[in-house]
């Protein structure tokens, strides 16, 4: 009952929240200086990573565009301000809050890879209470009946824990799903023992492990792999034809340049050597978080920025089998590749 509440109070949030962008799409905006800095809606994660390289190594000037970091503490935010036209491009997770937009009629286009789940690589990570793992919980089954902190009703993190608990032969039912809105007061809850586990983005799992405050049971990855975070354009972005190819490019360079000092493998063993090292010092600086909690793991990206766009029908389904979306969603109408292979082939010649 109290898991439904939540719920529906998401939705209700969610729906006031298209309703105010809708509101302004109408208008006519001023047209955007060609020399005008690309506003990025990002969080503070480890999935930003190729952003922040893709800043300090200059491969955004490199293409002639100014890029401008607005830093958001949750998911759902970046997604109602790109569709506000508040930034112009949104660099984080696929939430109920994002798809809803998309089924009240709100134009934006998802266009690139910024982090999956995939076996072997730490992304989010499920974490108990130290006190509880040293008392021997040791699977989902044991939290039964436990608080579970997750930022918001819809969050990628809720679609985890619902995909988790069902392959237990579990629902979201047989927990206690505490919505804390940021990062930040997940692992303060979990630090003052307000709940019992949560799902969380590195680098905050190693966070709560340097602290002492939690234990990564799993990381998700090695249980389901999936689409979790993307690039999304707003449709004016999407249209600025020159200045949405120039940032894809950068893009792309980055992500082969992440994927190459963080992800490579040889012999069976991840290659370390010293990009890997200035790798985890930029990452524990843009997220502000210690760079042995960074060290824990970094997420597995595509080394071209590709999307794993077969994952997002399933999803759509999954949100709408909880009721968290409330409009058919189509995904073929919200994705297109085309600008990510356009930047393959560019960067080719």
């Amino acid at each position: 009952m109290r898991h439904m509440r939540a719920v529906r109070l998401g939705i209700a949030l969610v729906a006031a929240a298209v309703a105010a962008a809708a509101m302004i799409l109408p208008l006519a905006l001023p047209a955007v200086a060609a020399d005008a800095p690309i506003r990025v809606g990002i969080l503070k994660l480890a999935t930003s990573a190729p952003l922040f390289m893709a800043q300090e190594r200059g491969f955004f000037r490199d293409e002639g565009v100014a890029v401008e970091f607005k830093w958001f503490a949750a998911a759902q935010p970046i997604a109602v301000a790109v569709a506000a036209r508040e930034v112009d491009v949104g660099a984080t997770g696929l939430t109920a809050g994002l798809y809803n937009l998309f089924g009240g009629g709100v134009k934006m286009y998802i266009v690139a890879d910024k982090g999956r789940e995939a076996p072997g690589f730490n992304l989010n990570g499920f974490i108990v209470r130290k006190a509880l793992y040293d008392g021997g919980v040791r699977s989902l089954k044991d939290l039964k009946g436990k608080k579970i902190g997750l930022t918001q009703v819809g969050s990628t993190f809720h679609y985890q824990l619902g995909k988790l608990l069902e392959a237990e032969g579990m629902s979201l039912k047989d927990v206690d799903v505490a919505p804390l809105r940021t990062m930040t007061g997940v692992l303060e809850a979990m630090q003052g023992g307000g709940i019992d586990a949560a799902i969380l983005p590195q680098p905050f799992p190693g966070t709560a492990e340097t602290r002492g405050v939690g234990k990564v049971l799993f990381w998700v990855g090695d249980k389901m792999a999936h689409q979790i975070a993307t690039i999304f354009y707003s449709e004016a972005f999407r249209e600025d034809k020159d200045r949405a190819l120039k940032f894809m490019k950068a893009y792309v360079r980055a992500s082969r340049a992440y994927y190459d000092a963080a992800l490579r493998v040889q012999g069976g063993k991840p290659v370390r050597g010293k990009p890997y090292e200035d790798l985890l010092t930029l990452v524990a600086k843009y997220t502000e978080q210690p760079r042995e909690a960074v060290a824990l793991g970094l997420p597995y990206q595509d080394r071209d920025g590709k999307l794993l766009a077969e994952d997002i029908p399933a999803q759509i389904r999954w949100f709408a089998e909880q009721k968290m979306i409330d409009k058919p969603v189509d995904a073929k109408d919200i994705v297109d590749l085309t600008l990510q292979a356009e930047a393959v082939r560019a960067l080719a010649r």
